[in-house]
């Protein structure tokens, strides 16, 4: 999340993947394919944005998974906010 997907670049673990990172620091992004998406996975890599797409972090860890975070959203409102923006 945010500025911590320049590490696994710089580690060699990113290259030839999607990614993204925070806003200001692609050029630092090493070896991936940057993407403007809040969310990004390739393989086994899942990188967003910023502290704000933590969520949306989160429930896509919970799809990886195999849980269900249609249900999640449900319980934590996302989906009242989701509607809202409608």
């Amino acid at each position: 999340i945010c500025a911590g997907p320049i590490t696994l670049g710089k580690l060699g673990i990113t290259n030839g993947k999607n990614a993204t990172c925070y806003p200001g620091f692609e050029d630092q992004l090493e070896g991936c394919n940057y993407k403007e998406e809040l969310v990004v996975v390739d393989g086994n890599i899942i990188t967003s944005r910023g502290p704000a797409t933590t969520l949306l972090f989160a429930y896509k860890i919970v799809d990886i998974l195999g849980g269900d975070s249609e249900a999640l959203k449900e319980g934590m409102l996302w989906n009242k906010l989701e509607e809202e923006k409608q």
